[in-house]
């Protein structure tokens, strides 16, 4: 999928909107090491792609909101990488980003020093050392590199991430249709993975037929490492191994999405065995209850805070009925329920949606209920993607129901 340039200069042109005349100078990501010489394949940093669509590493850009200017900083690319890899043209990046100003590395020494002596403050994307204290992996070094930099021309170097946060939190037309498309291109996939289901013998088999079917229908990838749990794999909340044998016996779990024109799918779903015990569909019966309680309540104006409270609530008491729980303090419930009700869904598989109170029309939210039991290491999980809308929630991945018969029906079913 090609956006056209006026997405990205609608972009560059709210967020200096929300910081008039203030100059903002963020950095694409860098290429980092896979093994010796061979680099790990590229991911773009989500901000600078939403402001340019430049899908290349080492770029810069510069909004110079005071004098109404814009410019691109090329990185410095070698005769031999230019050879193996390619190299974006100007007028190539121009086409894609709407930016008429591309410059050189000298040609940026050059403007920074003027825009020393007119800017005192400057707004980059400041690194988020948060990230890297709760998932133990190191950030991708560019943003912080940039950052160092400014602070040795510029007084002040603020975050700009909290004004990119809130535009990115309301969907444009043309982002809901990417993660339609993602969506239907999942489902999609998803089917075709059902209907092969009896044949496969492990759970690779299945994510390679996902494979398949995302790539053959436009997607460009899996927008996240999939999850094909079967039995008490399941338990594992990020269980991404994929490799035990599937058993007829037991459930299979699978939370997987495809990713079109930079837009991410995620979609969960439990399959059941032949014959599921009661239990078991008491359990699948009280996550299907509140996924559909918490898709209900995603309207306008509903505040952020009463919704996960509600949410929480509702699993309480379904955990009550289930036996699991006597209470329902926050602790007895999270201990069957570890993870968010839901997330924001857009570039990023976990898309900012500001520091919101309350939720907006365009708003695109996942619904992620889950159970979770230790003793009998089994886990249960149903995520669906409700686009908010002035009329109230919209299922976008409807097209996979959730009742149970209706979804076994697609196992096996000839296509």
């Amino acid at each position: 999928m090609q956006f056209d340039p006026s997405f990205f200069r609608g972009n560059r042109k709210a967020l200096s909107a929300l910081l008039p005349e203030s100059l903002i100078i963020l950095s694409a990501h860098v290429e980092l090491q896979r093994s010796r010489d061979v680099p790990y394949p590229f991911e773009q940093e989500s901000n600078f792609w939403y402001l340019t669509g430049i899908n290349e590493p080492g770029w810069r850009l510069v909004i110079d909101g005071r004098a109404g200017k814009e410019y691109l900083v090329a990185p410095v690319v070698r005769e031999t990488r230019e050879l193996w890899d390619g190299v974006l043209s100007p007028e190539r990046v121009t086409a894609i980003s709407g930016i008429e100003h591309i410059m050189t590395k000298n040609e940026w020494s050059e403007l920074s020093r003027q825009l020393q002596q007119q800017h005192q403050r400057v707004y980059a994307l400041l690194p988020q050392t948060q990230l890297k204290e709760y998932f133990d992996f190191e950030l991708n070094p560019a943003p912080e590199m940039l950052v160092n930099e400014l602070k040795e021309l510029f007084s002040e170097v603020l975050d700009c991430r909290p004004e990119l946060s809130k535009l990115r939190g309301i969907k444009q037309p043309v982002e809901i249709a990417a993660i339609q498309r993602a969506i239907d291109i999942t489902i999609d996939g998803i089917k075709v993975a059902l209907a092969n289901l009896p044949q496969y013998q492990h759970e690779f088999d299945f994510e390679a037929e996902l494979s398949k079917q995302f790539r053959i229908r436009g997607a460009q990838e899996h927008a996240f490492t999939p999850i094909i749990a079967g039995g008490k794999n399941a338990y594992t909340v990020h269980y991404i191994a994929n490799n035990d044998r599937l058993n007829r016996d037991e459930w299979l779990l699978f939370d997987v999405g495809a990713r079109y024109g930079r837009y991410c799918a995620d979609l969960a779903r439990a399959i059941p065995p032949k014959e599921p015990t009661k239990h078991q569909m008491d359990i699948y019966n009280a996550v299907l209850k509140v996924h559909d309680f918490a898709a209900s309540l995603l309207k306008p104006g509903k505040s952020v805070e009463e919704y996960f409270n509600e949410t929480e609530d509702a699993m309480g008491n379904e955990l009550v009925k289930l036996g699991l729980i006597e209470g329902k303090t926050r602790e007895e419930i999270r201990a069957f329920f570890p993870n968010a009700i839901g997330h924001g869904l857009g570039i990023d598989i976990h898309d900012p949606l500001g520091k919101i109170e309350t939720f907006e029309a365009g708003m695109v939210m996942t619904v992620e209920p889950s159970i979770h039991i230790a003793k009998q290491q089994l886990g249960m999980r149903l995520e669906s993607v409700i686009l908010i809308t002035e009329d109230g929630p919209h299922n976008m991945s409807a097209n996979l129901p959730t009742d149970l018969e209706a979804i076994t029906r697609l196992v096996g079913l000839k296509r």
